[in-house]
């Protein structure tokens, strides 16, 4: 359940948001646009999950969860691009 301002009540009552889904959220900003995103994130201190294929969006994260073809995952130090 919602409040008006469309945060759930446990993200109210801690005075933050603890989790960040992003898809993509590069593909249609320009570069000020995207290096204004990064710098927001830098500043978030909750979790941010991202789906990207920006390697220089992915670049600046501290830890990277790969999804294989064949259904394994497994975590990498850096960004994996096959």
């Amino acid at each position: 359940m919602t409040n008006r301002e469309g945060r759930s009540g446990r993200a109210e009552r801690r005075g933050q948001d603890t989790l960040l889904l992003l898809d993509e959220p590069t593909d249609n900003l320009d570069l000020a646009g995207a290096e204004a995103l990064q710098q927001g994130l830098a500043g978030f201190t909750g979790t941010v999950l991202a789906v990207t294929h920006d390697r220089w969006f992915a670049a600046d994260f501290d830890r990277h969860l790969v999804f294989g073809a064949d259904g394994a995952v497994f975590e990498s130090a850096e960004p994996v691009w096959s």
